[in-house]
């Protein structure tokens, strides 16, 4: 099983972004040494409950010139609010500043205040995110790009550099939606899944749908994005991370209600999301999202969701809800890496 780490860097008012961005870069520098696979970089805007890293690419650019070994991965770009035709140069530029080390993951996102910050309509995102794509991996060919769409055009441009691995970074799609396991299956390119946006028995059908329609993918192409907090005992592994985690939690339920003022609609997917959120304990979370103990503990944990899920990519969010003090984050890294990654199937 392939072991990465995930990124997302909520920052809370105590906080301060620039020690975020530390932490977050001295956590990706142990990675590397410990053995971890890669680092992923989410994208977020407008909030920094749930994240103050607008551009992952600028944190993996860091990265790179602090690290020999470990991946620099998105997870994800979301393609529909950028011009695919930078992205494509930026791309092709952090792939040779990280030595071919670069994996990009790309989605839609559906917050609409990310996109009308934008303004961007997000009905539009579907098609905006088909065109981005075939925007760039036009652009990382070697002949001029001419291209026109409904939401981008272009007359014989031609970018550089192109990118250091060939034809392009490895793709990866966020896929927390039924429509986007179809999109993902249509491109044939691995797909992540997250444990906290989607219920086990979601993710276990996806899972099983991506499988049955690309049966020759090997088990890393279905990544899972998974909680993780290792310490000495069960009770020291909650003590640290428990406030962290359920601050989280309970945010998401605010953001998830002002994305919708006017309210959901009764029994809807988002309000379903919203009393799932706001109703949050470490028991339930324990349960169905998140894999925190004694490495014993987290081992069964992970060890059952592969076995549920197929999946071969954990993506470990050790810091998850950002309130976890760095140096818990660092101390439960190294016990993972130490005690549980050897023994994982």
């Amino acid at each position: 099983m392939e072991i990465g780490l995930f990124f997302q860097l909520p920052a809370w008012p105590e906080q301060r972004p620039g020690d975020r961005y530390e932490d977050t870069l001295r956590q990706i520098e142990l990675g590397d040494t410990l053995g971890f696979s890669v680092a992923w970089l989410a994208e977020l805007h407008f909030e920094a409950s749930r994240g103050v890293m607008p551009s992952p690419f600028l944190v993996a650019a860091a990265a790179a010139q602090r690290t020999q070994r470990i991946g620099l991965g998105t997870a994800v770009v979301l393609l529909p609010l950028h011009d695919p035709l930078r992205l494509a140069e930026e791309t092709a530029m952090l792939d040779h500043l990280s030595q071919g080390r670069l994996r990009l993951g790309i989605g839609r996102g559906h917050g609409r205040r990310q996109y009308a910050g934008f303004g961007v309509d997000v009905e539009e995102r579907s098609s905006r995110f088909a065109e981005a794509l075939e925007v760039m991996q036009r652009a990382w060919r070697p002949a001029p790009l001419n291209f026109r769409g409904r939401h981008f055009a272009y007359d014989g441009v031609t970018t550089v550099p192109k990118p250091l691995q060939q034809p392009h970074p490895p793709l990866l799609m966020a896929a927390n939606s039924d429509d986007s396991v179809e999109t993902a299956i249509a491109l044939e390119i691995p797909v992540m899944m997250a444990t906290v946006t989607a219920t086990p028995e979601q993710i276990e059908a996806r899972s099983r749908r991506y499988r049955s329609a690309l049966p020759e993918a090997p088990e890393r192409d279905v990544a899972l994005l998974v909680p993780i907090h290792v310490a000495e005992t069960d009770a020291l592994a909650r003590r640290d991370c428990e406030a962290s985690h359920l601050s989280y939690y309970h945010d998401l339920a605010l953001v998830a209600r002002a994305d919708s003022p006017e309210g959901p609609p009764a029994g809807s997917p988002l309000a379903g999301r919203i009393e799932r959120f706001a109703s949050m304990t470490f028991e339930t979370a324990a349960a169905s999202d998140t894999a925190v103990g004694a490495p014993g503990t987290v081992l069964r944990r992970l060890t059952d969701l592969h076995a549920r899920y197929r999946c071969g990519h954990i993506m470990g969010w050790f810091s998850f809800g950002g309130r976890i003090p760095h140096d818990r984050v660092l101390a439960s890294m190294r016990l993972f890496a130490e005690e549980v990654a050897p023994r994982l199937p």
